[in-house]
């Protein structure tokens, strides 16, 4: 939901992306892999999205690349990480209309994005991974649950 008034220029939930259901007892562990073309044409900056975390610029996509159905979440913490060839930003709206933005915090991997939501709900979760340049390049997006 874009609230600047630039609705055409800005990522938006209303269509589904790649669509996939998980639990939290099956991403428990080695978890989920997941490939995808990292970049877009909209431009963050000038959204008015209310991130709920770090707030940042980079490119993605109008549409989610990703559309999960997440369940079971309870007693869990989610996990989502970026592993890209270029430098990756990552945007989550989650089945509470919150909305989450990180560029390199993965530590795994340093012009990387991770976010770590403590107390996830069940629920739909749309996922954008994005560049922070407008570049486009290969990337994988990792799915996670770590035991509270």
């Amino acid at each position: 939901m874009c609230l600047a008034g630039a609705a055409d220029a800005c990522p938006s939930w209303a269509n589904d992306g790649q669509r996939a259901s998980f639990s939290g007892s099956e991403l428990r562990g080695g978890g989920k892999a997941l490939r995808v073309v990292a970049g877009g044409d909209q431009r963050l900056i000038g959204c008015g999205i209310p991130f709920g975390s770090d707030n940042g610029d980079g490119y993605v996509t109008r549409d989610p690349d990703f559309t999960f159905d997440m369940r079971g979440l309870s007693g869990y913490k989610l996990v989502l990480s970026t592993y890209s060839e270029c430098d990756s930003v990552l945007v989550i709206n989650t089945g509470t209309d919150s909305w989450f933005y990180d560029d390199d915090d993965n530590s795994d991997s340093a012009l990387d994005s991770r976010i770590i939501l403590t107390r996830p709900r069940d629920g739909i979760y749309d996922v954008w991974i994005g560049t922070h340049d407008g570049s486009v390049c290969d990337a994988m997006l990792a799915l996670q649950t770590i035991p509270r």
